[in-house]
């Protein structure tokens, strides 16, 4: 049997926020300038 691991805080935020939410507030706040660099619902924002 695999060990679980807990699951991670970039797990719990996608699950919490809608993926395209994520993006949208991730350019309103200034985290990402260009989309193709940076994806705020891989890093979890």
């Amino acid at each position: 049997m695999s060990p679980r691991f807990p699951p991670t805080l970039e797990d719990s935020l996608r699950k919490m926020f809608p993926e395209e939410w994520l993006r949208q507030a991730a350019k309103e706040t200034g985290l990402i300038v260009r989309e193709r660099k940076i994806d705020p619902v891989i890093i979890g924002f």
